[in-house]
């Protein structure tokens, strides 16, 4: 997938799904990294630990934070992992929908 990715004009959208071990972590962005595909990917995952992981082995990476709710303070949130996108449920958000405003 990765040298097709290569190939084309789309960018990379990659789940991890969590629990995944720190060098399982290393391993899979250490494939991104070898085919040059790190500026064209987000890496995304429900799992913080994950993110944190993520965050620590290829600082340059964008990543997305998944969710099956919305946090209280979900810009808190958002700023405290890193993260480029937050991404929860909508039907959890619907009722929030003045925090997309702030997301944005």
């Amino acid at each position: 997938m990765l040298e097709e990715i290569l190939r084309g004009p789309a960018d990379l959208l990659l789940e991890v799904k969590g629990p995944e071990t720190r060098a399982e972590l290393e391993r899979i962005i250490g494939r991104v990294r070898d085919h040059g595909l790190i500026g064209r990917t987000l890496l995304q995952s429900f799992d913080e630990q994950v993110l944190r992981d993520a965050r620590a082995i290829a600082p340059d990476l964008r990543l997305g934070l998944l969710r099956s709710t919305v946090d209280p303070d979900p810009l808190a949130t958002s700023r405290a992992l890193g993260v480029v996108a937050y991404n929860p449920s909508w039907n959890a958000l619907r009722p929030r929908a003045e925090e997309i405003e702030r997301l944005n």
